[in-house]
C-alpha cells in the first residue's frame, strides 16, 4: 500500500468518525452522593500532578523566546486556542505549527523524576506506547461512549480519551514530563472545531500519539498530516500543552468542577445525574484504580 493511498483512506475514516462527535465541554453544577474507591485513585494522581504543573499566567510575549516545549503555555496564556487560530494570518499559523514540530524533535525530558517513590521513563519504546494505545482503546469508558452522551449535545470524548491516556501513562511510570497534549484548531471538512489527543515522547525526537480517531497509534508527524488535510478553508493550527490543560477555550487545569461537578473538597457529593459527563471521568478513575494489569513499564 502507497503512502497516498493509505492516508487518502486515513482521512476518510477521520471524517466518518469526526463527523459524528464534537469535543465540546460545558460547565456544570453539583449535588451529594456516596463515596467510592475511584476518588482516593484520583487524589493520588492530582498529588502526582500538583508537582510540576505550571502557573496560568502570560509570561512569554514573543515566539523567539520560545525554546522549549514549557515555554508553549506561557506564550499561549489563557487565550482561547480558537482566538489564536482565527486572528493569525496563514502564514503565521504554518510559521507557528513548525516551531511546534521543531521544538517536538529537539525535545529534552528532565530526567531523574520519581512518581510513587519509584523512577520514571523518559521515554517510551513502540511497543509500550503501543500498549498504552490499548490502554485508551480497549477501557470499557472508551468502548461504551454511548452510555455519557447527553440529549442536548453529542460528545466525541476526545478530550476524555487524551486526559485516559495522561493518566494510564503516570500509573506505567512515564515521567510525568514526558507527557503532553496535543491539539488541532480550526474549521474543518467535518463540523468540528479541534481535537486533542494525548501523546507521550518516544526515541529520536519522535512522540507518539494515542488517538483512537487515527485508526492506529502513530507518531506526531503522521497524526499532524493526517489532521491538517481535514482544513475547509483556512489552515489548522497545532498546538502542544502540557497535559492538565482540560479544554481549548482557556489554560484552566484539571479541576473536581471540571472532571466530577463538584468541589476539591466535597468528592463525596458526587452524582452522576448531575455530572456533565454522565460519569465519564469518575468511571476512568474507578477503572484504574481497580486495573492490576496497569503495571510500571521496566526500562
Amino acid at each position: 500500500m502507497n503512502n497516498y493511498f493509505k492516508f487518502s483512506s486515513l482521512t476518510l475514516f477521520l471524517l466518518f468518525c469526526l463527523s459524528f462527535h464534537s469535543c465540546s465541554t460545558s460547565e456544570t453544577q453539583f449535588s451529594p452522593r456516596e463515596m467510592s474507591s475511584w476518588n482516593s485513585c484520583y487524589e493520588s494522581l492530582d498529588q502526582v500532578l500538583s508537582l510540576h504543573r505550571y502557573p496560568n499566567t502570560n509570561f512569554i510575549q514573543n515566539l523567539e523566546q520560545v525554546n522549549q516545549l514549557r515555554d508553549l503555555d506561557h506564550f499561549y496564556g489563557n487565550e482561547s486556542m480558537f482566538s489564536w487560530q482565527a486572528r493569525l494570518s496563514n502564514q503565521e499559523i504554518k510559521e507557528m505549527n513548525q516551531k511546534v514540530i521543531d521544538l517536538l524533535s529537539k525535545e529534552e525530558i528532565p530526567s531523574g523524576v520519581r512518581t510513587f517513590d519509584q523512577p520514571t521513563i523518559d521515554e517510551i519504546s513502540r511497543d509500550q506506547a503501543e500498549t498504552l494505545f490499548q490502554d485508551m482503546k480497549n477501557s470499557p469508558c472508551v468502548r461504551n461512549l454511548n452510555r455519557y452522551q447527553r440529549d442536548d449535545v453529542t460528545i466525541g470524548y476526545c478530550f476524555g480519551k487524551a486526559t485516559l491516556v495522561h493518566m494510564t501513562s503516570l500509573i506505567r511510570g512515564v515521567n510525568p514530563h514526558s507527557i503532553k497534549k496535543i491539539w488541532i484548531v480550526g474549521e474543518t471538512t467535518g463540523w468540528w472545531g479541534h481535537h486533542v489527543a494525548g501523546m507521550v515522547k518516544g526515541e529520536n525526537g519522535k512522540w507518539w500519539v494515542m488517538d483512537k480517531d487515527a485508526g492506529e497509534l502513530v507518531d506526531h508527524e503522521t497524526w499532524i498530516h493526517l489532521f491538517s488535510r481535514l482544513k475547509k478553508n483556512k489552515d489548522l493550527m497545532i498546538f502542544v500543552t502540557d497535559p492538565e490543560r482540560f479544554g481549548p477555550a482557556n489554560n484552566v487545569q484539571y479541576n473536581t468542577f471540571d472532571l466530577f461537578n463538584v468541589p476539591a473538597n466535597g468528592l463525596e457529593q458526587y452524582s452522576s445525574e448531575n455530572d456533565y459527563y454522565k460519569g465519564f471521568f469518575k468511571d476512568v478513575f474507578d477503572w484504574i484504580d481497580g486495573n492490576e494489569e496497569l503495571e510500571r513499564f521496566v526500562k
